[in-house]
């Protein structure tokens, strides 16, 4: 991806005034892009956009950004602690509005992303346990009662509906 294409992406995040910042990240930042990558974007908006608006953004965002090729947009705002890590560490800015903000949400990526790394170290030594004893996919237990319990609350939920 030459300058003159980041130029452009740059020039249109720019006119979206809720856009804070956003990175180019993914096989394009890292210079190992082929004819098949597709183009990884991450948005970071103002917090007073609403989740649903969040959603409309990445949409739009993904349709209408100038970079040629096929656009995969996430929004920071919302995103993993690992995702923003990955981000912030291996991705490139492609438009800051405002540093502070950038710079206050990757200390705060950072830290949450160091915060949670012993929890994921956990997560994956289990779920590497059961893929080799061959029990991925397979509950031992009794989860009847919890399905009863879960279906009883949404019906609840839906005799709670037709009466308002």
């Amino acid at each position: 991806m030459n300058a003159k294409e980041l130029n452009k992406a740059m020039e249109y995040f720019k006119k979206t005034p809720s856009v804070l910042f956003a990175c180019l990240f993914g096989s394009h930042a890292k210079g190992g892009a082929n004819r098949l990558s597709d183009i990884d974007i991450a948005v970071y908006m103002s917090a007073n956009v609403s989740h649903s608006d969040l959603y409309k953004h990445s949409l739009k965002f993904m349709a209408d950004c100038p970079l040629k090729g096929t656009k995969d947009v996430v929004m920071l705002n919302e995103s993993s602690p690992l995702l923003a890590y990955e981000v912030l560490a291996h991705g490139r800015p492609i438009f800051i509005r405002d540093k502070k903000v950038f710079i206050d949400f990757t200390v705060a990526a950072y830290s949450r992303y160091f915060d949670t790394k012993k929890i994921r170290q956990i997560q994956f030594d289990a779920l590497s346990e059961r893929i080799k004893g061959g029990k991925i996919g397979h509950f031992k237990g009794n989860c009847s009662y919890k399905v009863a319990k879960i279906r009883a609350f949404a019906c609840q939920i839906a005799r709670t509906r037709k009466t308002h």
